[in-house]
């Protein structure tokens, strides 16, 4: 889904109506979850969220945001309505230049976060339910008491299945191709 003019970035101001909120779906994860972006932030805002999926606070959600203030990222699966377990990347988050961010997580929960291609944290979280979800979100969470993004965002992925390191280090290495697209690549496809 374009979201703006080709050789363009998505800008977010960080103000509550500054988000994309994306189709309902996101559901089927059993062989694997993987996203990517790239990421330009430009200020810092308490747990502020790049990608909220999920239906409602805490509703099966599968989101990568930061940690309070800090320049932490990290990556929370819910499983239900119960507390989301986490994997986080110390120190990672950088104001004011484009970074690449990915994230893989198995079937099973095994989660691994990935800056520029490189992987900088790995841990478990919960697996992420086979369910439809609804309040799906770029640039905000569906929890009111957390910030919503600043910055631009590029290249925006989702898919269903577990990128290998050497996918995600290619995507890295090729830089922004320019345009801003979200795409929920199906198994088999790129």
């Amino acid at each position: 889904i374009p979201l703006t003019a080709p050789d363009s970035a998505a800008s977010f101001s960080g103000n509550s109506n500054a988000y994309v909120s994306l189709p309902s779906g996101f559901a089927d994860f059993s062989n694997g979850f993987s996203a990517e972006v790239w990421l330009y932030p430009t200020a810092v805002t308490n747990y502020q969220s790049i990608f909220d999926l999920g239906n409602g606070a805490p509703g099966n959600n599968i989101r990568m945001l930061r940690v309070g203030t800090s320049n932490n990222l990290m990556v929370q699966v819910f499983s239900g309505t119960g507390g989301g377990t986490a994997v986080t990347a110390n120190n990672v988050i950088e104001l004011n230049q484009w970074q690449h961010f990915a994230v893989t997580i198995t079937g099973a929960g095994a989660a691994k976060i990935y800056k520029n291609g490189v992987e900088v944290a790995a841990g478990n979280t919960s697996a992420p339910v086979n369910v439809t979800r609804t309040s799906n979100y770029l640039g905000r969470t569906n929890w009111t008491s957390e910030g919503n993004f600043q910055g631009y965002m590029d290249e925006v992925a989702f898919y269903n299945k577990v990128l290998t390191p050497l996918q995600i280090a290619a995507r890295a290495n090729a830089g922004q191709y320019g345009t801003v697209n979200i795409e929920l690549m199906q198994e088999g496809n790129p």
